[in-house]
């Protein structure tokens, strides 16, 4: 996987000019979803939110959602333990041990996909492998950006 640098497109030289746009990738789950961090215009990027709020991309429904929180409390959100409920309905029976086995620049790749509601029906009978982060759920393609308006992630 990209480092994050690479993947908002940072400068490779300091530029003090330069800013963040429509947002900042911040992480990757495990199942393709995309935290990012609003930029300054998030509605003209077609996001929810406000700047500086984190949303999610998510897999299953290919949307983007307003956590409502800011960068700070985002990252003492998993520390806190509260974590565990978030995308309860993407889990099924065995999904620790299958994620246990992955490094940090892998994801599970799913067939059918997350997205249409059938297949979340019979999330453990799916067919599941380990693979990039980038190629894990939803699957970007550069050089363009996605529908919400991040930087997909860049293979070049």
């Amino acid at each position: 996987m990209p480092s994050l640098a690479r993947l908002n497109q940072f400068p490779g030289t300091f530029a003090p000019a330069w800013r963040a746009g429509t947002g900042l990738v911040v992480a990757h789950d495990v199942l393709g979803g995309v935290f990012a961090l609003n930029g300054e215009d998030p509605v003209g990027a077609g996001r929810p939110g406000v700047l500086r709020e984190v949303v999610y991309f998510a897999p299953d429904s290919l949307r983007c959602e307003a956590l409502g929180v800011g960068h700070s409390a985002w990252m003492a959100w998993p520390a806190s333990g509260a974590g565990g409920d978030f995308s309860a309905d993407l889990r099924w029976p065995g999904l620790q041990d299958e994620v246990r086995v992955l490094n940090g620049d892998q994801g599970l790749s799913m067939f059918p996909p997350l997205w249409p509601a059938e297949a979340r029906q019979a999330l453990s009978e799916a067919s599941r492998r380990a693979g990039p982060k980038p190629d894990a759920g939803v699957t970007w393609h550069p050089p363009r950006r996605t529908s919400m308006g991040f930087p997909v992630s860049p293979h070049d």
